[in-house]
């Protein structure tokens, strides 16, 4: 995959002057994806988020389940994130629900969260692809946590983060 200077997400194989149906993520790939974060200019992934936000965001969320370790098996609790940066002003809400030794994934699921992850969507997407260190982004006031704070620290090791690896 990769994204167009106008912010539309394609498949690496197809020519920039075909149109790509990003509604079905078709070829979404966590490692690919992983290193088109690390690999695209600032500017052209804010501009990509702006035109696929919804499409990202909901893919990334899909993929949760299937990414949980043996230790987030063992673990029960909800996480809520807020993904800031909307076009209106608002935010997104996602939850992730740890329970029995599974993952599930949605948008304003009605359960108390554990802890609240309040973020942009760039750095949501820097994140989850495992191009930012979450300690240095907490630090610095870009990831905000509400909630239990060792529940927030253990979150890495409880999915497969994908790595940008060439």
């Amino acid at each position: 995959m990769r994204i167009l200077p106008e912010g539309r997400i394609v498949p690496a194989a197809m020519p920039p002057e075909t149109s790509a149906d990003t509604s079905a993520a078709q070829g979404f790939d966590t490692d690919t994806m992983a290193r088109l974060v690390r690999d695209t200019p600032v500017a052209q992934l804010k501009e990509g988020l702006r035109v696929n936000r919804d499409v990202l965001i909901g893919e990334i969320f899909h993929r949760f389940p299937e990414r949980l370790t043996s230790e987030g098996r063992l673990v029960n609790g909800a996480i809520k994130w807020k993904i800031t940066g909307r076009e209106d002003g608002g935010a997104d809400r996602w939850f992730l629900v740890l329970e029995n030794g599974e993952a599930r994934a949605g948008r304003d699921l009605d359960v108390k969260p554990r802890v609240t992850l309040t973020m942009d969507a760039l750095t949501f997407l820097q994140v989850v692809t495992g191009n930012a260190n979450t300690v240095e982004l907490f630090i610095r006031r870009k990831v905000k946590v509400r909630g239990d704070l060792l529940f927030a620290a253990r979150m890495e090791r409880l999915f497969k983060v994908p790595r940008a690896r060439d």
